[in-house]
């Protein structure tokens, strides 16, 4: 039996809810693998998303005062270099009231803030968007409130990288018929990124490493169902999705 080929172009799919639908004008069959042959794969994902973590949530404790007012900013979405990040964060702090200086080091890679009068804390554990937070970004620890002090350094680097990688899920394929080579999902591929945040990157299995799923039996197919998935840093597991932000995509397939 000989192979067959399919190309798969992100323009040609119905997106809806994180998936990209794919239907067929015939039914294609499967009997023995498939694999990708290449992809090429927008790196544009945001580093910053909304309501994922882009909140930073304040206590402020007033001199004189007892009671600690809590205050909340959002990190406007986005792909940030180490600048644009601190002048957001400035921006941010500013807007909650008082007088604020966020800083970074070049030589520690760390961000340090200051409040010119009276104490603070980051709420990364009791704030009400802790769950949505910056704390990976900004260099602080998952889960943990900051103690009160007018000047404050994370213990962690900034870090603002895009995802390293993208998982390529065929949501309606069957595990059943099928013996998985890889598995965060029931069937995937995954592409890693290596150029800069930015830019087009391709995957050429002659050139990387192959990545095929074997078929136990004969399954057709009249469309599918793909998922792009990434890790980010906030969340657990790999299963959050990503974003090409109208950008397309290419996948070539071969199967038999």
């Amino acid at each position: 039996m000989r192979s067959q080929r399919l190309l798969l172009d992100s323009t040609n799919a119905i997106y809806n809810n994180g998936l990209y639908t794919f239907i067929f004008n015939d039914p294609i069959d499967i009997t023995r693998y498939l694999k990708i042959l290449s992809c090429q794969m927008p790196n544009v994902h945001y580093n910053f998303e909304n309501n994922v973590n882009n909140w930073v949530d304040v206590g402020v404790l007033i001199n004189g005062g007892t009671a600690i007012a809590v205050k909340s900013f959002q990190i406007s979405p986005g792909n940030y270099e180490i600048s644009d990040l601190i002048t957001q964060l400035q921006n941010g702090f500013t807007s909650i009231g008082l007088t604020w200086t966020v800083t970074y080091s070049d030589y520690t890679s760390l961000l340090t803030i200051a409040l010119t009068s009276g104490q603070f804390q980051l709420l990364f554990s009791s704030g009400p968007n802790a769950k949505m937070s910056a704390w990976s970004q900004l260099g602080f620890t998952q889960g943990v409130d900051t103690t009160l002090t007018s000047s404050l350094t994370a213990p962690n680097t900034v870090n603002v990288l895009s995802p390293s990688f993208v998982i390529i899920d065929i949501n309606n394929a069957s595990p059943s018929s099928m013996n998985m080579s890889r598995g965060y999902f029931s069937s995937d591929f995954c592409m890693f990124f290596e150029l800069d945040k930015g830019n087009i990157e391709t995957f050429d299995c002659n050139t990387n490493y192959e990545q095929r799923i074997d078929f136990n039996e004969k399954t057709t197919f009249k469309q599918f169902d793909i998922g792009l998935y990434c890790h980010i840093p906030n969340l657990s597991g790999v299963n959050h999705p990503f974003q090409t932000l109208g950008f397309p995509f290419v996948i070539l397939f071969e199967y038999q």
